[in-house]
């Protein structure tokens, strides 16, 4: 039986390894430097600790993982980042957003990072029988709006590119076994593995 996995640890994990791999280069040296005093690890083995949660992950999520790793961020708008962007940390009337809550993650970064937090938590999150929808319009619907909010196009290399990063910052297990959140978190990463691969 696997051991279970601190939902909270794995969290802070998550957010680390983002912070981490969408820092400038000289942020992520600092951070560097500051796990490295924390912890006692050399750097090659500090970048590990950073970059990787220690769950168990699938081959699917360690290739993903290697495929990501082996490409350049896109270039995109910088901005103020939420960086723990799901639907839990928003406010809503009716349907209009009126704010933000949970800050702590927040940090100047691509344009992308919180769009794909929120396609992906959408995915995860929004029951397609509810809407009509299957798991890919979901997430299309989310980013129509953001289009619309924003008045900014993104190139679908890069919508894939982010929705695979927060795939990848997800925790490995979701929790209740019912639960279909890990089959849909797999369908993103296939979806957008094949986007980024094959075009």
């Amino acid at each position: 039986m696997a051991e279970p996995i601190d939902v909270d640890q794995a969290a802070r994990e998550r957010r680390r390894a983002m912070a981490y791999e969408t820092a400038t280069e000289a942020e992520r040296s600092a951070q560097l430097d500051r796990h490295c005093a924390r912890t006692g690890l050399t750097r090659d083995a500090a970048h590990a600790d950073l970059v990787r949660p220690k769950s168990g992950r699938s081959e699917l999520l360690e290739a993903a993982e290697a495929y990501l790793n082996g490409i350049p961020s896109p270039v995109d708008e910088t901005v103020l980042v939420h960086g723990d962007l799901h639907l839990g940390n928003t406010m809503w009337i009716g349907d209009h957003l009126i704010g933000m809550v949970d800050w702590d993650a927040a940090r100047v970064g691509s344009n992308g990072i919180d769009l794909g937090l929120a396609r992906f938590d959408a995915i995860l999150h929004v029951n397609p029988r509810d809407v009509g929808l299957d798991a890919s319009g979901i997430a299309d619907e989310v980013l129509a709006g953001w289009q619309h909010a924003t008045g900014v196009r993104l190139d679908r290399h890069v919508i894939s590119f982010w929705d695979l990063r927060a795939a990848l910052n997800a925790p490995v297990d979701f929790g209740a076994p019912q639960d279909r959140q890990p089959e849909r978190r797999d369908a993103l990463v296939r979806s957008a593995l094949n986007v980024l691969r094959y075009g």
